[in-house]
């Protein structure tokens, strides 16, 4: 949870300075402290803490959290029980050693089937766990290009391409932390705050992000290196690519390896062997001819209505161009493969400027453009090379920059 991260192997280095200058203990428990007495005296409930208090009730008993516990001396306040909950209705003295912790939160987001759903996280932003973590490199995910070219390479090696998907439970939480009393967290509720811990990793974290990576990472390559199944992933999203004629025992090999691995796979997210498959939120079909991508035009209706709002508030924090960067990145294949990426540079520029909220002319300018792209969105279609007609490319000098006047080239 805390401190500088060692290289991984085979991930880029970083190219901005995010993680490069992480804050030492001592400095973190000064300001950690500050943190939680503040928050301790302002004591908002989130409207959704019941939501959040069954969801850490059901990880108490699954054995990822402990608690509730009494609150550390040095807080000057009182912690309370949830009496409602039988497991939970009696607080616990305090564990020895340390006890950072951070203010969970609730987030709002839109299951599969189109549900609302409440998923809870806790600030390990404000609360500084993550400035204490540093890292150089940036952890590697395959994108829906990558199931082309593959798809695309199995093609040209006379095999016909299928693709399957599978999904982690619970992602992250399925494996421990080292210290478990660097990762509390405070629920506040009507009758006051309450106090759990966490056993493995927590959604939030920075920490939590990289060492995640590098288990899939690791469960990646036994899985090429010992049973020949080309797997790839996007965090916790996983795809193979295989032949017809092996994808149905691929698929099973897996999912036989994740069990005797003690991986928990998420049944109601298995995407069995197709050559229709619907992947980070992009449609892939697969012809005989080439592969056709073409984005879910239920996100990109989302997109606009997200985008318009920014447009209309005049704002973007860096937290919402965060997020708002990685949705777009989804459909990134699909739609920037003909206008390029420059769209996106903006918004990514807006993730990395802390304090800062209004639309400058160039992220105005780029938000629109974005909402141009995606009002012409159309499905993308990739021929297998071999296939493929010889294309013509057109090259000029011209060129614009951010914040230019005029553009500059010839005709």
């Amino acid at each position: 949870m805390l401190g500088p991260n060692r290289p991984t192997p085979g991930w880029e280095a970083r190219a901005d300075g995010k993680y490069q200058n992480p804050i030492g203990l001592e400095e973190f428990r000064k300001l950690i402290i500050a943190h939680i007495r503040d928050r301790l005296q302002s004591r908002h409930v989130d409207p959704h803490w019941q939501a959040m208090l069954r969801e850490i009730s059901d990880e108490v008993l699954d054995g990822r959290m402990d608690g509730p516990y009494q609150a550390p001396p040095e807080w000057g306040t009182t912690t309370v029980p949830a009496p409602q909950f039988s497991h939970l209705k009696q607080l616990l003295p305090l564990p020895a050693g340390d006890c950072f912790a951070a203010v969970a939160f609730a987030v709002q987001q839109t299951s599969a089937d189109g549900s609302d759903k409440t998923r809870r996280c806790e600030d390990w932003r404000r609360s500084f766990h993550n400035s204490t973590f540093g890292a150089g490199d940036v952890p590697m995910h395959h994108t829906v290009q990558t199931y082309v070219d593959a798809c695309a390479w199995l093609f040209e090696s006379g095999s016909e391409p299928s693709i399957s998907g599978q999904d982690l439970r619970g992602a992250y939480r399925q494996w421990p932390i080292r210290d478990p009393c660097h990762a509390y967290l405070i629920l506040f509720t009507p009758s006051g705050p309450m106090l759990f811990r966490h056993h493995t990793m927590p959604f939030g974290a920075a920490a939590s992000v990289w060492q995640f990576n590098r288990i899939i990472d690791a469960l990646m390559f036994i899985s090429r290196n010992l049973l020949a199944i080309a797997l790839i992933h996007y965090v916790d999203d996983l795809g193979i690519i295989s032949a017809v004629c092996d994808s149905e025992a691929s698929h099973r090999a897996f999912g036989r390896l994740c069990d005797l691995l003690r991986i928990q796979l998420k049944p109601s997210k298995e995407q069995p062997p197709a050559q229709v498959q619907k992947i980070q939120g992009v449609f892939i079909r697969i012809h005989s001819s080439g592969i056709t991508v073409e984005p879910d035009p239920d996100r990109v209706k989302k997109l606009q209505t997200e985008i318009r709002s920014i447009l209309a508030a005049g704002s973007l924090d860096p937290d919402e161009a965060s997020k708002l960067a990685g949705k777009l990145s989804f459909v990134a294949t699909t739609l920037f493969g003909q206008v390029g990426k420059g769209p996106l540079g903006p918004v990514y520029k807006r993730a990395h400027e802390p304090s800062r909220a209004s639309l400058t002319p160039v992220l105005s300018q780029s938000l629109r453009t974005l909402l141009r792209v995606l009002d012409y969105s159309a499905p993308r279609f990739c021929p297998w090379p071999s296939l493929s007609p010889d294309i013509a490319v057109i090259y000029a000098d011209a060129y614009f920059q951010a914040g230019d006047d005029a553009k500059s080239g010839k005709r």
